[in-house]
């Protein structure tokens, strides 16, 4: 396979299939820049196709550094555990995992990003409209990522997903927001 290139739906389930082993229809999980993610047939397990390598490379070492250390929470969320993973494919095979949850790593860094003043304002304002008064949640885990040299840009729900989580607070309307 090349280094990147566009990748369809029906070309990243093929690989999958061949990864996996199985000629049965897998259920998409989700798309992104990144790739694409489906189900195993058992559904226990997902398979991550990616477009580029970099991405791969990113989400591989995140995904085994952290199996390494035997980390598969952080700060209440549950991160996918790595099964097996195939360079010349670009493809992970993780756990399936649910609310509250962290993932997507394809974005990952491992030295510390050089961004603008106006980019880090950007990132920060993103979160705060995400998350809300669940903010902390976001920033707890970009500083327990950073102690152990990941560091984790991309904090939105799709990857950094709060419902279910114990300190979650649920975003209210004040009464002076209700229409008369």
């Amino acid at each position: 396979m090349s280094i990147g290139h566009e990748i369809t739906l029906s070309q990243a389930h093929a690989v999958a299939q061949k990864y996996i082993g199985t000629q049965s229809e897998l259920t998409p999980l989700g798309w992104g820049m990144s790739g694409f993610v489906f189900a195993t047939p058992d559904a226990r397990t997902a398979v991550k196709h990616y477009r580029y390598i970099s991405g791969f490379l990113a989400e591989a070492t995140c995904y085994r550094e952290l199996k390494r250390r035997g980390v598969s929470s952080l700060c209440g969320f549950t991160i996918p555990r790595i099964h097996d993973s195939s360079n010349e494919l670009r493809v992970i095979r993780m756990d399936i995992v649910s609310a509250p949850y962290l993932l997507d790593f394809a974005g990952a860094e491992f030295t510390p990003p050089q961004y603008t003043k106006d980019v880090m304002d950007s990132w920060h304002a993103k979160i705060k409209s995400e998350y809300g008064r669940n903010a902390w949640l976001a920033y707890a885990v970009f500083e327990s990522l950073k102690r152990i040299g990941i560091y984790y840009m991309d904090i939105r729900r799709t990857n950094l997903n709060p419902l279910g989580h114990p300190d979650f607070e649920p975003e209210t309307e004040s009464a002076d927001d209700e229409p008369y």
